[in-house]
């Protein structure tokens, strides 16, 4: 089993983020692009395949910040006055939720170790 490097999960990361913050700024094209690259990645991506089969939830840790991000970015159309709140408090719980993952790959990458 090959490891997931500290790189590789920054990749992962980002192609998560990236449309998110696309619907965040109110572009809603580059949106849509984004997302649709994004999903494509996710589903054919050798990483991506690799991240998944490894990581207990990493589907549960795709579709939560697929999702909220969603969720969050059709409530900013709404209620624009508390943007600032709402994208604090969802990258805040994004980024302790990816450290929760980031731990789970260490814990993984260190037992790959002990057994070569």
């Amino acid at each position: 089993m090959e490891k997931i490097s500290s790189r590789d999960f920054m990749y992962i990361s980002a192609v998560l983020i990236i449309p998110v913050v696309m619907l965040f700024k109110g572009m809603y094209l580059y949106f849509l692009g984004t997302f649709a690259i994004a999903l494509l990645l996710v589903v054919f991506d050798p990483l991506f395949k690799r991240f998944r089969s490894q990581i207990d939830g990493a589907d549960k840790f795709i579709a939560y910040n697929f999702i909220t991000g969603l969720m969050v970015g059709v409530g900013l159309i709404f209620f624009s006055h508390l943007s600032s709140l709402l994208i604090s408090v969802w990258f805040t719980i994004d980024i302790f939720y990816g450290l929760k993952v980031a731990k789970k790959i260490e814990s993984i990458n260190d037992d790959l170790e002990k057994k070569e």
